[in-house]
């Protein structure tokens, strides 16, 4: 399978509008369209009752349903019962023997177009990044002159140090230290990709490459990005939690509230995912999540504006 940088482009046909002319019966036309806002006026809100009187995830199936995708296997997940969000749906997963099969404008088709995730089991295997990026000696030889950001959870504000004190410091320490940083363009240029995946930067991917590197394990709060995010598992292990966008009231994400964050646009949801106050964010109830495990070596899809929260480990 032939590989390519990460931020190849494929070109894309040109968006087709639909048009519609006057056809001249003017009256008719419109008492044809009073009839129609008469009968909606009266139905819609039979509809919705109706559905109210189901149960919340009624309201999700027949007003206003959001666009969730799943495999058809359905998980029935402890950690979720408790929350009472439902049962959590498993994403789709394509083994190497199946992405190597697809080409660039197949996995575009099939995943970025429709704004669908899918992990993708072994899409770093055999790359330098995967064969050196495990061991702190390599990237401090390489790369510890860099000057990076070091947050520790629970600490408010962050400290600026060389990457190699990091490296040295992170996993001894008694804190949790964490990292989210924009990588520098010589690292950056070891990540190569299968050229299968490269229409995911034609679509909207951020032209930027970040690493994230923590000590112990890490639980991170709901949010969507703006853009494409192509999440790549180098070393280590993450459980990610996907809500489709139609959740963005449930998820109480006021509009307006995105706002800047490590370089690219971030919305944060109000609900702590791992501990939900259920009384002041009843409609998290609804909302039905895919989850996901993300292996070294793997790599997850995520479409822009796709909620999801992770924990690493």
């Amino acid at each position: 399978m032939p590989r390519s940088p990460l931020f190849n482009t494929l070109a894309r046909g040109p968006s087709r509008a639909l048009s519609c002319r006057w056809l001249g019966l003017k009256e008719l036309f419109l008492l044809f369209a009073v009839a129609l806002w008469s009968v909606a006026l009266l139905e819609v809100p039979k509809q919705i009752s109706k559905a109210q009187g189901k149960g919340s995830n009624a309201w999700n199936d027949e007003v206003g349903k959001p666009r969730v995708i799943m495999a058809p296997e359905v998980e029935l997940a402890a950690d979720c019962a408790a929350r009472r969000g439902g049962p959590v749906l498993v994403i789709e997963a394509l083994t190497s023997d199946e992405w190597a099969l697809l080409s660039a404008e197949d996995f575009e088709a099939r995943y970025i177009r429709v704004s669908k995730p899918v992990v993708v089991r072994d899409a770093l295997a055999g790359t330098d990044a995967m064969g050196m990026w495990d061991s702190d000696e390599h990237l401090a030889v390489n790369f510890g002159k860099w000057k990076v950001q070091v947050r520790e959870e629970g600490v408010p504000g962050s400290t600026f140090q060389m990457f190699e004190s990091f490296l040295r410091d992170y996993r001894g320490s008694s804190g949790r230290l964490h990292l989210t940083q924009s990588m520098t363009k010589r690292m950056a240029s070891q990540v190569i990709l299968p050229e299968v995946f490269c229409g995911v930067v034609e679509h909207g991917l951020r032209q930027d490459v970040q690493l994230s590197m923590m000590s112990g394990s890490h639980k991170g709060p709901i949010h969507c990005d703006a853009e494409d995010a192509l999440l790549m598992q180098f070393d280590g292990s993450k459980t990610v939690y996907l809500a489709d966008p139609g959740y963005f009231k449930a998820l109480d994400v006021k509009r307006g509230s995105a706002r800047r964050r490590a370089s690219h646009n971030v919305a944060v949801s109000d609900v702590d995912f791992w501990k939900v106050d259920e009384r002041a964010h009843p409609g998290f109830a609804r909302v039905r999540w895919l989850r996901v495990e993300v292996q070294a070596g793997d790599m997850l899809y995520i479409p822009a504006f796709w909620f999801h929260a992770i924990q690493s480990e």
